[in-house]
């Protein structure tokens, strides 16, 4: 259950810190060139893995972060500080991999979220 009252934990400061300081440094100065030349941010988006910003659905389980959903959305408001566009490519991997987390089997759940919790890789689904 998410707590309403706007109070976060230490930890959850910790984290927004750090997000919000890789959207000033690592988004923000590049989005901009990133849009006028339709670049995708491929580079950056393996930078916010390397810190843990990335695959904020996976439990610990399959060793993911284990965030709360809470948690994932302070990820997600601080990276959107930077760039929303970027944050939308960083966050597309939760949109994946969240319906395999939901109604995956354990076999598909411990061969795919364990796979893009050690390795960088991109995610796809469809929308309709």
């Amino acid at each position: 259950m998410i707590d309403l009252d706007n109070e976060i934990s230490q930890e959850q400061s910790e984290i927004k810190q750090t997000s919000l300081k890789f959207a000033l440094n690592e988004m923000r100065p590049i989005a901009q060139e990133l849009d006028l030349n339709a670049q995708f941010p491929a580079e950056v988006i393996k930078k916010a893995w390397e810190l843990g910003l990335i695959n904020t659905c996976i439990p610990e389980e399959y060793g993911g972060a284990g965030f709360s959903h809470e948690t994932a959305t302070i990820i997600t408001e601080s990276l959107a500080y930077g760039c929303m566009g970027i944050n939308t490519s960083i966050m597309a991997n939760d949109l994946a991999l969240l319906p395999i987390l939901i109604g995956g089997s354990d076999e598909q759940k411990k061969r795919i979220l364990t796979d893009f919790s050690q390795n960088f890789k991109f995610a796809s689904f469809c929308l309709t």
